[in-house]
This record gives C-alpha cells, sequence and structure tokens, in this order.
C-alpha cells in the first residue's frame, strides 16, 4: 500500500529548481518508495546498503556516476560520503535541475560534507515517518491509543497483520547494527541499547545530560556523543527552550522527545495500547506524538524546525511554543477529554511576559473536533495538528 506523502509536492518543486536534492529521514520512514513512485521512471537507480555497490563506486567514483547516465536515484549515500566531492564535480559541468536525488538515514558526518561540497547545488529536504494526517485521523481514544501504540512507520501501517512489538525490535537491531556500530562507530552496542532506554524513560522531560550518564555508566561527553546519534538518525528530537534577553530567569536546557511513539511503547514496555494509555508514561507519550505531529507537518511543507518549550525557573510552562512571522504561537498539551480554562495558567504566564506577540493560542487534545475555551484559547484535536505548522 503506498500512502500519499505530503512532501510529494515541495519534492517536485525542488527536483525542478535544483541540480540535486538530498531527502534525508530514518530508517523505513519510506524515503525509498517516494523517490521511486515519483521518479524512478526517469531515472537509474541505485542503492549503497550493497556492499559490492559502494566497493565498486569506491573503485573509481568519476566512472561509476558517469556509468549512471545524466540522472539518478542514490539511495543510503552516507555509506559513501566520498562521493559527493564528484557529485559537485558533475554538477559543476551540467547544472541541470533534478539530475541527483540522494536519501541519507543520517546526518551525523554528512550534513559538513555536503554543506561544503554542494553548497548552492543541494535543496534538502526531511521525509519522517507517516502522520496522522496521511494515515488518517482514527475515531474514539481507544483507537487513537492502538495508532501510538503501533506507532507511524509505513510498513507497519500498511500490513496490519505484522506482529508490532517483533517489528519494533528487529528495527532497533537493524538501526544499532547498521547506523550505530557499521556508520556511526559506537563502541559499546549494549551500553547503547541501555541508553535508548534510559532517554525513553526520560521521554518528554528536560534533558539532564549528567544524570542520563549517571544512569547508564557511561561518561558525560559520551553521552553527549550518543545523543548526537540519535537525533542525527532521526530517533530522537531536542525542543529547545525560548528565550530572550527579557526572560533570563527560565530553564535553558532542551527537552528530549523519541520521535515514533511505537518504538517508545516497545522501549518502555508497554505491550498493549491499553497499558500504554494507563500507564504512568501516557501523558508523556501524548506529548512526544504532539511534538511530532507538529514537526512533521513543518517538514512536510520544507519548513526548518520553529518549534521550542517555555519554562521559568518557577514552574509556569508551555510545552510548544511556535515562532511565525506574526508572533508567537504557545501550544500546551493536555491529555484529558474536555480540557477547560483553569488548564491554561501557562498560557496565561506566557501571555503576560510577552505583550503583544501571542495571538493564537491552542491546547492539544484527544478530544473529536476543536472548540473555544474564551475567547483567545482554541482546544485542537489531533486530526487539527498539522494547522499549526
Amino acid at each position: 500500500m503506498f500512502y500519499e506523502r505530503r512532501v510529494a509536492g515541495i519534492l517536485r518543486r525542488r527536483a525542478s529548481q535544483r541540480p540535486v536534492v538530498w531527502l534525508s529521514g530514518p530508517r523505513q520512514a519510506g524515503k525509498t518508495t517516494l523517490l521511486k513512485k515519483l521518479f524512478a521512471a526517469r531515472r537509474r537507480y541505485v542503492s549503497f546498503d550493497a556492499p559490492d555497490v559502494r566497493e565498486r563506486c569506491r573503485d573509481d567514483p568519476r566512472l561509476f556516476l558517469e556509468s549512471l547516465g545524466s540522472r539518478a536515484i542514490l539511495d543510503e549515500v552516507q555509506y559513501v560520503p566520498e562521493l559527493l566531492d564528484y557529485i559537485k564535480e558533475s554538477v559543476d559541468r551540467d547544472r541541470a535541475p533534478g539530475r541527483f536525488l540522494l536519501t541519507g538515514s543520517q546526518n551525523f558526518q554528512l550534513m559538513d560534507r555536503v554543506a561544503k561540497a554542494l553548497a548552492g547545488r543541494v535543496g534538502l529536504l526531511t521525509l519522517y515517518p507517516l502522520s496522522l494526517e496521511e494515515m488518517g485521523c482514527p475515531a474514539g481514544f481507544p483507537a487513537l491509543w492502538k495508532r501510538l501504540h503501533r506507532g507511524f512507520y509505513p510498513e507497519l501501517a500498511a500490513s496490519p497483520r505484522l506482529d508490532g512489538a517483533a517489528w519494533q525490535g528487529d528495527y532497533l537491531q537493524t538501526y544499532i547494527e547498521r547506523d550505530v556500530r557499521g556508520v556511526l562507530r559506537v563502541g559499546s552496542l549494549r551500553d547503547f541499547t541501555r541508553f535508548i532506554i534510559a532517554c525513553a524513560a526520560r521521554n518528554a522531560q528536560i534533558l539532564s545530560l549528567s544524570d542520563l550518564a549517571r544512569d547508564v555508566g557511561v561518561a558525560v561527553s559520551t553521552a553527549k556523543q550518543w545523543l548526537s546519534v540519535l537525533e542525527a538518525s532521526f530517533q530522537a528530537f531536542l525542543l529547545p527552550p525560548y528565550f530572550t534577553n527579557v526572560t533570563k530567569r527560565i530553564v535553558k536546557s532542551p527537552k528530549l522527545y523519541l520521535l515514533d511513539t511505537g518504538l517508545l511503547c516497545y522501549l518502555l514496555k508497554l505491550e498493549t495500547p491499553e497499558v500504554a494509555m494507563r500507564s504512568a508514561h501516557a501523558g508523556a507519550i501524548f506529548e512526544s506524538f504532539v511534538v511530532g505531529e507538529i514537526l512533521k507537518a513543518q517538514a512536510n511543507r520544507g519548513r526548518a524546525p520553529e518549534l521550542y518549550y517555555w519554562r521559568t525557573s518557577y514552574g509556569a510552562e508551555v510545552d510548544v511554543v511556535l515562532r511565525r512571522r506574526d508572533g508567537l504561537v504557545p501550544v500546551e498539551v493536555k491529555l484529558h477529554s474536555r480540557p477547560g480554562p483553569a488548564m491554561a495558567g501557562g498560557i496565561a504566564v506566557f501571555r503576560k511576559t510577552f505583550p503583544g506577540l501571542v495571538r493564537d493560542a491552542y491546547m492539544a487534545a484527544p478530544v473529536g473536533e476543536a472548540y473555544p475555551i474564551g475567547a483567545s484559547i482554541r482546544v485542537l484535536p489531533p486530526k487539527d495538528l498539522p494547522r499549526l505548522a
């Protein structure tokens, strides 16, 4: 089953404007499927997942590119980063749009090289796993939790009979074996697995690297490096704090999120949707879902992340702050069937702190339809989250 991806329109536009398009995102998010669906009829396709293909490329990169013709889809380029210099050379000879469409499952070592080799030549886009908008919003609270528990990777969504826990376990093992050991050179895979589990336990919390490192039994510098690995491979997202010079007494550490709620539930050993929705982690899982949906919606529009959180040293907090040209948009996340004005204390403090900058304010909650709270705050159901982007 092929899901219509919201990023497809801007992907076509970038391919009609730039000689190179880089589509990054986590493994199994659907990058290859999307590029083949949109472009394979007019381009050669090559995957560097295969060791023999990588070797042929490394033996003579210039000849390898010439053998592909004028246009190609090059999959999992992180395995052959040296090829980027030869792509630059080829593009400088022929800057026709859409010549090379590249994919990669991690940005850790590549983005620096992409910026240097392909500056001014490349369009950058990110494809995350499916959004609720792309899958269709289920009706009712239990159905929503079933979706959150299973996660948003296309293969699981398209194959209801697949065992979700088995798939997620295989995915995690493949991710560790290929990206972590094969590409990112992490030393102890056992410790790294414990590190991912520790991150899951701290999902939607303000990050303390020292506490995280202590609990896993590694140095703070190692924890920092491993967190960068999770970010670079699109498994984790660090939500930065919003602050200005006028708000000095605020928390300035980021909040940590694991982006796919299915993998999050797997790491937390929440074996069923019912267990997940009744667990102590339920609020954090729902918050991770909301942040992920906004992030996906921004990426699907070709935008860099423009979301933050805000928290003062005395406890006032807004879960998500979006920065727009016309001002700031605070969003509270409430795992509640009918949130009301009494839950909007953080938004009220935020408005007073930034007078004149807040036009719209929202509460994201598992409700069926949007409704207003007073004159200035609107409760948004999951299906309406993309409008925040």
